[in-house]
């Protein structure tokens, strides 16, 4: 039987410049993975939040 559901959770700590672009490839791969999330909207709406902390855009990541 194929799973129909993940639930994925990732946590971002803190960081300095290093991190920050460490923490900029692995959202890429959220952003893949939102796509295909059935709350879409809601997880980018957090995501756009949670970026807005590292300096980055959502837009600046596509």
């Amino acid at each position: 039987m194929a799973k129909k559901k993940a639930t994925l959770i990732d946590v971002f700590p803190p960081g300095d410049d290093s991190e920050v672009k460490l923490i900029a490839s692995e959202i890429k791969r959220v952003i893949d993975f939102a796509g295909a999330a059935s709350n879409q909207a809601a997880v980018i709406n957090k995501l756009v939040q949670a970026l807005s902390y590292y300096g980055l855009t959502y837009s600046g990541l596509l």
